[in-house]
């Protein structure tokens, strides 16, 4: 690939005034990696403490309430970063604090009829349920609208104060539960799916208080009036709403169909497996986000050739990093596993599989993003949609019969329209 060349601290890319600094890109590498790390290391001593069976459970409630999360959010979390910062200002506060208010009460009405609704379910079914998974999941529904809330909070916190001064949720949450686990399980001895999920519901109490606390005194500190847009928000709303919900299920469908057709364990094996792949995909996000509002002012200036060549250079940059960490994970990927378990290290062919579903989707978030950017959003939804029922199609077959090879096998064919689809859409109309 031509267009780039190193020069100092600097990564100059083939436009005319546009460059994208190396020591930007290996800073958020370093902090989205070492985000992960965090999080895979306390999963990773959650399953030594907990066991293959109860660490299973773990891994699909866990999954269950994410996506729970995604939908009493209804995108107001998405739409929250394009408001606030759309309303900054003096003039515009007013909108800022009234977007803030009603984003909340929707989220804690949608969130208490999802726990409501699920309980009525669980209550329903009691009867099919494992009884520790059961337990666990009900304090999991406990936890639904102080998740819910806390990551909206969370959110804004960050963005009025400042990324740099709060720690985000996604780390502080994991990490007191692993510390309430700890000591739970030496009062015990054990440690179960319920202790741990009531301890995460404990912890995200505690931190909802926290954040709303800080939330409610930059409201204090804005005397603007309220003022409310509450069509528009919606609106906006519900169509990041169906984007997230697609993304989230194209990203774990897998580990909730191997829950159904075979069960929990599996689900928590495949769940670990895909969570170490993510890996090899951060360079795709990182490249992804970077890029975004260097293609959005091509886009603007209808400089076709040099979105082109901007997309070509973005490939070249994501397989740099995304080869080498796939390739690590060849080497040392089945040791990792091992971490977790003696029976998590077992599915050699299943790392495999991930390793290349990973790859391309990293290469396919970039051309997704060309398409929003250059005005396809309508296009690049289908393709979502398209993507998530191959993937369950092929899972519906697949898994059944061949547990977590199938489902493996269907994330990769999934990735594999994804990236086919989508660079296609971006040749044709991207351009």
């Amino acid at each position: 690939m031509s267009g780039i060349a190193f020069q100092k601290d600097k990564l100059k890319i083939g436009l005319d005034t546009q460059s994208l600094p190396a020591k930007l890109v290996l800073q958020k590498i370093a902090k989205r990696v070492a985000g992960i790390l965090i999080i895979f290391s306390i999963q990773m001593l959650l399953s030594r403490l907990m066991g293959v069976r109860h660490f299973g459970h773990f891994a699909v409630i866990t999954t269950v309430i994410g996506l729970l999360v995604v939908i009493s959010t209804f995108g107001f979390d998405s739409a929250a970063g394009f408001f606030l910062t759309q309303y900054e200002g003096a003039e515009k506060s007013g909108l800022q604090k009234g977007f803030i208010h009603y984003s909340n009460r929707c989220l804690a009405l949608t969130s208490v009829i999802c726990a409501v609704g699920v309980f009525f379910f669980l209550l329903t079914f009691s009867k099919k349920f494992n009884i520790a998974f059961a337990e666990a999941f009900f304090w999991a529904i406990l936890m639904l609208p102080f998740l819910t809330l806390l990551k909206q909070a969370n959110f804004f916190v960050r963005k009025l104060k400042g990324n740099k001064t709060v720690v985000p949720i996604t780390v502080t949450l994991p990490f007191i539960t692993l510390l309430g686990s700890l000591y739970y399980y030496h009062e015990n001895q054990k440690l179960t799916v319920d202790a741990v999920l009531m301890i995460a519901f404990l912890a995200t109490v505690l931190l909802y208080m926290i954040f709303r606390s800080k939330l409610n005194k930059i409201r204090v500190e804005n005397e603007s009036e309220a003022h409310y847009s509450r069509t528009k928000w919606t609106t906006a709303s519900g169509i990041f709403f169906m984007t997230d919900l697609v993304n989230f299920l194209i990203a774990n469908s897998g580990i909730l169909l191997l829950s159904y057709f075979i069960d929990n364990t599996n689900a928590g094996y495949f769940f670990v497996t895909l969570k170490l792949t993510g890996f090899v995909s951060i360079a795709g996000s990182i490249v992804t986000m970077i890029s975004v509002p260097v293609l959005l002012d091509l886009a603007i200036k209808k400089r076709k050739k040099q979105i082109r060549e901007h997309l070509r250079n973005g490939v070249f940059r994501i397989l740099s990093i995304a080869l080498p960490a796939a390739f690590i994970l060849l080497i040392i990927g089945k040791q990792i596993l091992g971490l977790f378990g003696d029976k998590f290290a077992g599915e050699k062919w299943l790392l495999i599989i991930l390793i290349v579903a990973q790859l391309l989707n990293s290469l396919s978030w970039l051309n997704g993003k060309a398409l929003v950017v250059t005005g396809n959003k309508n296009t690049y939804l289908f393709i979502l949609i398209g993507t998530l029922t191959a993937l369950l199609i092929s899972g519906f077959f697949l898994v059944p019969a061949y547990k977590l090879l199938g489902a493996g096998f269907a994330v990769l064919a999934s990735a594999l329209f994804y990236y086919v689809s989508s660079t296609v859409m971006v040749k044709k109309l991207a351009y």
